[in-house]
This record gives C-alpha cells, sequence and structure tokens, in this order.
C-alpha cells in the first residue's frame, strides 16, 4: 500500500502509472458501492430451514467466482501452475468453512443437482455482464454455501460398469452410484451380509432416482463380463482371447433394454438405437421395438436423431447403390456393413 499510495503523487511517474495504482489501492482503501448494500441484502428462503451466515456465504461465493476462473487453466500450464497455489487456499478456506457450517438433513443428492444447475444460470447471467437481483444475489450466495452439504458430496471415484479394458472407465460416478451398483452385483454374487443388504435398502430409499439408474444398468451382464475378465486374465490368456472368452459365456445375458455403462445411461444406447434404426428404414419393425425405440428418442433425443440421420443417409445410398447397372452386390448381410444387426435375418432375398 505504501508503494501504490507513493506512486499515486509521485511526479516522476507517468500519468498511466499513477493511474494504475489509484485504481489498484482503492480497492483496499474504499468499501465498495455494492458492499454497501450487504447490511439491507435480501435474505433467500430455505425449503430445508437452512440458515447461514450472511458473510460466510458472500465469502464462497467470492471463492467459487474465483475458482471458476482459474480452473479453465491447463496444469501443466504456466497459467496452471501460477493459480495452483490460490486454488488451494480456497480449497482449504473452503473445509474450514464447512467444519463450521450445520446443513440441513433432508438436503438430498438430487437438490443439489438443481441447486447446481441453478448456480451456473446465475453465473451465466454474471458472464453475460447483466445485473443479477437483489433476490438473485441473495439466492446466489445461499446455494453456493448449501451445495457444500458434506451428505451429498464425496470424491468421484472411477469404477468400470463393464469390462476393464483401454477405453471404458472414460465416465466417471459419484457417491452413492458407486457403492449401489458395488452392493447390487454382490448380491447377484450371493456375498453380502446383513448390514450390507440393509444399507443397500438404506441407499435406494434415500436416493430413489439414482436407484432407478442402477436398475436401468445390465447388471447381471456388468457382472458376468468382470467375472469372465478376471477368470481369463488368471488362466493367462491374452487380451483378444479374454474378450472372446467373456463373449462367449456373457453375451446370452445381454439385455438390450439394459445400459451397458454409464456412457449409455447419460447418452443413450448408440448401438441398440442403431438396431432399432436399421429395422424401421426396412420397415421390419415390431410394435414392441417401435415403442421401444419412441422411448430411446424421447430420452435421448439427441443421440437418437443424429443416429436416424446417419442411418438413412447410409441405407439409402445403399439402396441407390443397388439400382446402378452393372452393379451386383449380391444377397444383404444383415450382420453386415451398413446394418450391422445382430439376430436372425428378417429380410426376404428373393
Amino acid at each position: 500500500m505504501d508503494f501504490l499510495l507513493s506512486t499515486m503523487v509521485d511526479p516522476a511517474a507517468s500519468p498511466r502509472q499513477r493511474l494504475r495504482a489509484a485504481k489498484i489501492a482503492a480497492r483496499y482503501t474504499h468499501a465498495y458501492g455494492e458492499r454497501a448494500e450487504a447490511a439491507s441484502m435480501v435474505v433467500a428462503e430455505d425449503k430445508f430451514g437452512f440458515k447461514v451466515d450472511a458473510e460466510l456465504a458472500r465469502a464462497e461465493r467470492a471463492d467459487r467466482l474465483r475458482e471458476s476462473r482459474l480452473k479453465p487453466f491447463r496444469p501443466r500450464t504456466a497459467e496452471g501452475i501460477a493459480a495452483a497455489p490460490e486454488l488451494e487456499r480456497i480449497a482449504k478456506r473452503r473445509e474450514e468453512r464447512v467444519a463450521g457450517v450445520k446443513f440441513p438433513d433432508g438436503y438430498t443428492y438430487d437438490d443439489r443437482q438443481k441447486d447446481e444447475k441453478r448456480l451456473g444460470q446465475l453465473h451465466g447471467k454474471r458472464l453475460s455482464r447483466k445485473k443479477l437481483t437483489p433476490e438473485e444475489e441473495a439466492e446466489e450466495v445461499h446455494l453456493a454455501v448449501r451445495i457444500l452439504n458434506p451428505k451429498t458430496i464425496y470424491p468421484k471415484t472411477e469404477i468400470p460398469v463393464a469390462a476393464p479394458f483401454p477405453g471404458l472407465g472414460k465416465y466417471k460416478m459419484e457417491w452413492p452410484m458407486t457403492r449401489m451398483v458395488e452392493l447390487e452385483e454382490r448380491v447377484l454374487a450371493g456375498d453380502t451380509t446383513a448390514a450390507e443388504e440393509e444399507e443397500l435398502k438404506d441407499l435406494r430409499s434415500h436416493h430413489p432416482q439414482i436407484a432407478v439408474d442402477v436398475d436401468r444398468l445390465d447388471r447381471q451382464y456388468n457382472y458376468c463380463v468382470r467375472r469372465e475378465t478376471e477368470k481369463a486374465f488368471k488362466a493367462g490368456l491374452s487380451v483378444c482371447d479374454a474378450i472372446q472368452a467373456e463373449r462367449d459365456a456373457c453375451g446370452p445375458l445381454r439385455d438390450p433394454r439394459k445400459m451397458r455403462d454409464l456412457e449409455e445411461l447419460r447418452e443413450g444406447p448408440v448401438g441398440r438405437i442403431h438396431e432399432l434404426e436399421t429395422l424401421r428404414f426396412d420397415n421390419v419393425l415390431t410394435p414392441e421395438e417401435a415403442d421401444e425405440l419412441e422411448e430411446l428418442h424421447r430420452r435421448y433425443p439427441e443421440r437418437a436423431e443424429k443416429t436416424r440421420k446417419m442411418v438413412d443417409r447410409r441405407l439409402s445410398d445403399e439402396q441407390m447403390n443397388r439400382k446402378l447397372p452393372g452393379y451386383n452386390p449380391g444377397p444383404i448381410e444383415e450382420d453386415g456393413w451398413p446394418r450391422m444387426r445382430k439376430g436372425p435375418p428378417r429380410l426376404s432375398q428373393g
């Protein structure tokens, strides 16, 4: 501060240097205009009865905004290396805040997801340079602390939900889904204790939406894949032979109506959508399959529409090529390009 103040009045300094010093010094010698309104700041209502000190909430909001500016830097770049110490200090301050806050019991993982989405909307408004209303300011600082509820925040745990081969595990699960999947598969193996069964029941009752997602995973198939893969590697088989052994043993168990992994659960089963779209193009969909395809389009509109356009383009090109003079591609191979679908043939080769 002494240096800045002396620069402001130093006749040897250029006007630009004196102005810059004045701007920096003003941050620490004068209160912000918005801070003057802090005493009359609107208090956000909370359906959980959660209360938090206003100063603590504003400090967390400030750290959260600063964090959003520092995190995009890549860790190994000069900017990322310079940002790392400050990010550590923010994390430490956050831990101290959480330790002194009493969080509500009724706040769930789903509630936190909604709060994070709302905070994203408010942050987007800030980035657009639009001023938040007093009510939005109050809501933002309140939610910035409420989402820190330790009962809904756990470190991300990477567990495979299919065979542990390279490329899988890209999508990560968070607790409690990780624990639910683990316990559900132990149930399939008949290897659970009474305490674990009670834990699973409790998790499902407290996190019903996550339980629905877990039920949509093909747990029996995934359990079989892991078991057979472990056997294959213990037997000393190569990766290719292990994959083949896994397919031979577990292929018949695959339920096409369920999701193989977290990627399919979040973005849609592209393989199944592709198969159903080829059946639709060839007009051989059963009523049940038509309902399934409609449901997939409802759940995953982006991926389903993209797959439909791809199938229409490829099969239309093939259809036109078959009509070219002198072109004799032979009978349609339904398990070959571009259909690549499994199961018994449905098309007449006449």
